[in-house]
């Protein structure tokens, strides 16, 4: 458990490729729609019930892209390199 951990915090702390940038990006995009799209059912206004539903998806496929884009690295880490 302590290696995953590790791990977790290596990948968190390396540097991004530009690709998981762009993907974290829209991530960040979808999600703040998704989030617009709730925000006036919290408020008691009236919406479709379907906008709501679109929002709460866009809102979780926006977080897991910036998720899964924020643990990808250009070196990953190994745990089976040796000292020569």
């Amino acid at each position: 458990m302590k290696d995953f951990i590790k791990e977790a915090y290596d990948r968190l702390n390396s540097q991004t490729p530009v690709f998981f940038k762009k993907i974290g990006r829209l991530g960040v995009s979808l999600a703040a729609t998704g989030a617009a799209f709730i925000a006036p059912e919290v408020t008691g206004a009236h919406i479709p019930e379907m906008v709501t539903k679109i929002g709460a998806h866009l809102l979780t496929a926006g977080a897991i892209m910036k998720g899964v884009a924020h643990f990808a690295c250009t070196d990953p880490p190994s745990n089976n390199q040796q000292n020569p």
